[in-house]
Order: structure tokens, then C-alpha cells, then sequence
């Protein structure tokens, strides 16, 4: 009864979130594009509500594949920034 009652809900919020998540990904992608990198956002579905999450996947360079953005992972010139402004202070 309970699974069922959560896949009746699910039907009345998860098309708004998908849609709005489309439209995310739409401007996300197309940004990315025009600086020439790749970029993607997507819902990772779970069983468990409480897993889901929003992914973020990015790409800086042509030779690699689209990768989760994290807080380490960046195209490398935020990092090169801060490295020359700590040899300058």
C-alpha cells in the first residue's frame, strides 16, 4: 500500500523535476559548449528516495570523457589561478 501510494505521488512531482532538470541541462550544456567543453546535468535515480541526487558532468578537454563535477574536479585553470596568486603575495 505504501510503495504504492509513493509511485501515485512520484506521478505528480517527478515530470515538474524532470522537466526543470531538461531545461537545467539545456542552458548547462549549451554554456559549456561555447566556452568548447562539455557539460551535462541529470537526476540519478535510486529505489531509495533518499538517494537521489542532481548530477553534475563535465568535460574540459576533447580527449576525455565526461566526468562528475566535484570539488576536485575542475578544468585545471581556477587551481593554475591560485597557485600564481599565492607565488605574488
Amino acid at each position: 500500500m505504501l510503495m504504492y501510494l509513493l509511485i501515485l505521488l512520484q506521478g505528480r512531482w517527478y515530470p515538474e523535476l524532470k522537466a526543470l532538470i531538461d531545461r537545467v541541462n539545456e542552458r548547462f550544456s549549451a554554456a559549456f559548449e561555447r566556452i568548447r567543453c562539455a557539460g551535462e546535468v541529470h537526476i540519478e535515480e535510486h529505489e531509495d528516495y533518499a538517494q537521489w541526487s542532481i548530477q553534475i558532468l563535465v568535460k574540459f578537454r576533447s580527449s576525455e570523457e565526461l566526468q562528475r563535477l566535484t570539488g576536485q574536479r575542475q578544468s585545471g585553470g581556477v587551481s593554475g589561478i591560485i597557485r600564481f596568486s599565492r607565488c605574488i603575495q
